[in-house]
């Protein structure tokens, strides 16, 4: 598991997971499906062979799970799960 870098409660925060060392060229990401324990996911694009996602809110001292799954122009799934946590002020 990935550990992404920490926030604070108030921010509102992009994070990218980058799937081009895990697609073959000429393999895009058609779908994307982001899940978030201990936050909130605001919003998410596909930019490429990117995910970008905005997350707000959280608890401090309570860790953030984030499970980023695509789905590819080959019929691949694939999940990436991240680690977070939340600072306080």
């Amino acid at each position: 598991m990935s550990q992404f870098p920490s926030k604070y409660p108030d921010e509102v925060l992009d994070y990218t997971v980058d799937w081009t060392n895990r697609l073959e060229p000429g393999v895009t990401i058609l779908t994307r499906t982001i899940e978030v324990e201990g936050a909130t996911l605001d919003s998410s694009v596909i930019f490429g062979k990117r995910i970008i996602f905005w997350l707000s809110g959280g608890t401090p001292n309570v860790p953030v799970t984030i499970y980023v799954t695509i789905t590819t122009s080959y019929d691949q799934t694939m999940t990436e799960r991240f680690s977070m946590s939340i600072k306080k002020r």
